[in-house]
This record gives structure tokens, sequence and C-alpha cells, in this order.
């Protein structure tokens, strides 16, 4: 098909030629409906054919210009609540935030007098699961997030894999720090 034309060898050519084959083909489709047909069948299936040839070139190739323009980077392609999110773990996941919030959820329960008449390996089990609750519940949102939120694209799934597996090493880090600047000190005072 390509060797009854020429090829343009630029865009705007191809845009220019385009032009011209319509204005034939608007020319033809008059001429038909008044009766004065100034090209035969043969030249405007060949009209046809090129113009059809054009329009899938023209189209193809800005395409291509526009990818080659605005090609972007792996950063660039990733959903940018995948990064906001990113920013929301690292400052919730601070190991004082974890010392807070623990301390917090262990008044309650020391006021509560959960802590009065257990043994000490019970009292040990509560002060430990009222510092791991907070961790645990951002855990939790990362697999709702995960499920519902960040599958989209592949990139948005993969950084928001390598998000989440921060994520956990960066908690059990925070709780290391946390056990032992707060929960160990904070049985050795409670127990028995």
């Amino acid at each position: 098909m390509q060797e009854k034309f020429n090829i343009p060898q630029t865009r705007e050519e191809a845009i220019e030629r385009k032009e011209e084959l319509l204005k034939k083909l608007n020319q033809y489709n008059e001429d038909y409906f008044s009766g004065n047909t100034t090209y035969t069948e043969e030249e405007i299936n060949l009209i046809k054919e090129e113009y059809d040839f054009l329009d899938d070139y023209v189209e193809v190739d800005a395409e291509f210009v526009m990818e080659e323009a605005t090609e972007k980077t792996f950063f660039d392609k990733v959903n940018i609540f995948v990064w906001i999110y990113a920013l929301f773990v690292f400052f919730s996941g601070l190991y004082f935030l974890q010392q807070l919030v623990g301390f917090e959820v262990f008044k309650v329960a020391y006021t509560a007098g959960l802590f009065e008449n257990i043994s000490n390996i019970l009292k040990y089990i509560g002060i430990v699961s009222c510092y791991v609750i907070y961790p645990v519940l951002l855990i939790i949102i990362s697999i709702i997030l995960k499920l519902f939120a960040f599958k989209k694209t592949e990139e948005d799934k993969k950084a928001f894999k390598w998000v989440f597996l921060g994520q956990i090493i960066y908690i059990l880090i925070n709780f290391a720090i946390s056990y032992f600047v707060v929960i160990d000190m904070t049985y050795q005072m409670i127990k028995d």
C-alpha cells in the first residue's frame, strides 16, 4: 500500500497532505451528489487509501513524539498518594509516637485496675500489648490501603510494596527502641 503514494518526510507534511486529500474527498462527495464526478472510482479509492494511511501515520507519529517529549521516570509514574502515604508512614512510625500512644493505653489500663492481682507474666504481656496496639493499627491501615487504594498501575503496586516493607522494618526498629527505653522499665516498676 505504501508504494502507491509518497510517504511524507515530516509530520507537518503529512498533515498538509491529509488536508489536501480531505478536500479532494469532500469535493468528490459534493460532485457525486450533484452528478458531476471529477474523479474515477479507482482514483477515489487511491485517495481514500492514502488518507487512511496518513491518518494512521500521523496518529502514531504524534503519539511517539509525545512519549519522547514527556518520558517519565518510575517516581513520576507512581500515584502521588503513595508518596504522601510514605511520608505518613515515616512520621507516624517514630518511636516517640509509639511510646506516647502505648503509654496512654497503658495508663488507661492501669487506672482501670487491669494489672492488679495478676501474675508477673500476664503483667508483662499486658504492658507489651499496650505498646503493640499502635504499630499493629498502622500495619492494619496499610493492609487495607494495599487491598483497596493502590491497585491501579504496576508502578503503584511496586512502590507501595516497598513502602509497606519499609514501614514494617521501620516500625519494628522503633518498637525495639521503645521496648528497651520504656516497656521494660514500665514492667520493672509494676512487677511484684
